[in-house]
């Protein structure tokens, strides 16, 4: 199959259905339809697909699909020991059925020859959740929960998710400005874009969210501004920190950003020690410690995958729920050999951008965002996350662009 080098009108289509699709992963996410929906997108995009070769579609399996195949393989293994056989398997059917639509997109997608253009459709897909958010819950409820230092309510997702796919498209536009050449119009847009992003991140109050914006920012600014002088380097990176800090220092004093400003004092109490430590935090550093002692007794396969709540629950009692921090609860599920069967998922591409970064600066964009997805981790669970798998696939796809474009660079010497 050739690499796709000018675009015609089925290759914006298939954008837009790719923009629809990542969006709605969240805007449905509280709705029965959504694997309808995912299912009907995928259909499409694969029918445009067809249409844009001239019906011929070349399938080859790649370490995208072996890495994720093998991790299934556990999940669906993991039921011969856990606790609810059929937890175990619906965790491996979910996470089949998202490589299923994650293959399609990947047929297509890794034949372009940069990143930019996926890129851009996750940032538009952040922003047509930041314009759902607003018309969902309305402007008076979003300035209403600011003013009274609240948060909005999980209606059709949870809020944290909302929250970090408009920082993911903020970010992505970020590195859009300071790295590619971005229209007048397009900047102005995106910038407004970004605004009403800020707001609702603030009215979700999540931390999260907001320490993905923070730095994933700074991690930008740095890279750009830095200098072959290493001197003039750790200056303009400590002009940074002093600037976001003097910025963030400033949102105490804004009253819309009170609740944030708030959760993320809970948050720092609960590592430093000192200060008061909310209700949220407390609850999830006990989930982490219980977690950790439940490990210990089956260290090496766990408890079978997706049978936290499960072993939760046998601790609390109340509701089954996670343990709210992927290392822990594949640890606690999958044992040391589950952990590091999905992890190896990330690891394979990150090694290979890492070693071939020089070679295009979506590099820098994919580095960043997958040291802060795997940071995130540390706060909520995302090994069976539709969303995850698509960030996955972007660095893969990453990846095999800088392989590529390393040989291409070989053969013109």
């Amino acid at each position: 199959m050739e690499y796709v080098n000018t675009k015609t009108k089925i290759d914006y289509l298939i954008h837009i259905c790719t923009a629809i699709m990542i969006s709605s992963f969240i805007i449905f996410d509280m709705d029965y339809r959504v694997s309808y929906i995912l299912l009907g997108m995928t259909i499409l995009i694969f029918g445009l697909l067809a249409l844009r070769n001239n019906f011929k579609i070349v399938v080859k399996i790649d370490s995208f699909h072996k890495y994720i195949l093998a991790f299934i393989a556990f999940a669906a293994c993991s039921s011969i020991w856990s606790y609810n056989y059929n937890l175990a398997m619906r965790k491996a059917l979910t996470i089949l059925e998202i490589l299923i639509c994650m293959s399609v997109l990947y047929i297509y997608y890794s034949r372009y020859n940069s990143l930019s253009d996926l890129y851009t459709i996750l940032m538009v897909s952040g922003f047509i959740v930041t314009i759902y958010s607003f018309y969902r819950y309305g402007i008076a409820t979003i300035f209403l929960v600011l003013g009274r230092g609240d948060r909005l309510e999980d209606i059709f997702s949870n809020v944290n998710s909302i929250a970090m796919i408009i920082s993911v498209a903020i970010i992505t536009y970020i590195y859009k400005v300071l790295f590619e050449k971005m229209k007048i119009f397009s900047t102005g847009l995106c910038s407004c874009l970004s605004i009403m992003g800020i707001i609702v991140i603030a009215a979700t109050g999540s931390r999260k969210a907001l320490v993905m914006l923070i730095l994933g920012g700074f991690l930008l600014f740095a890279i750009r501004f830095k200098s072959s002088s290493f001197l003039i380097t750790v200056l303009k990176v400590l002009i940074i920190i002093l600037i976001m800090y003097y910025i963030l220092s400033q949102l105490r004093n804004v009253e819309m950003f009170k609740g944030i400003v708030d959760r993320m004092d809970g948050l720092i109490a609960m590592v430093t020690g000192k200060g008061t430590v909310d209700d949220s935090a407390s609850t999830r550093a006990e989930f982490i410690t219980i977690g950790i002692e439940k490990f210990k007794k089956h260290p090496i396969l766990g408890y079978g995958m997706g049978n936290s709540g499960k072993v939760l629950a046998d601790v609390i009692g109340g509701k089954e729920t996670y343990f709210h921090n992927n290392y822990v609860e594949l640890l606690v599920c999958g044992g040391l050999v589950g952990t590091i069967i999905y992890y190896m998922i990330w690891l394979k591409p990150i090694k290979e951008i890492l070693i071939y970064r020089k070679y295009d600066t979506t590099a820098i964009l994919s580095i960043i965002m997958a040291a802060i997805l795997l940071a995130m981790d540390y706060g909520l669970v995302t090994y069976f996350d539709k969303l995850n798998y698509f960030y996955i696939m972007i660095m893969y796809i990453c990846a095999k662009n800088l392989r590529r474009k390393r040989d291409e660079s070989k053969e013109s010497l």
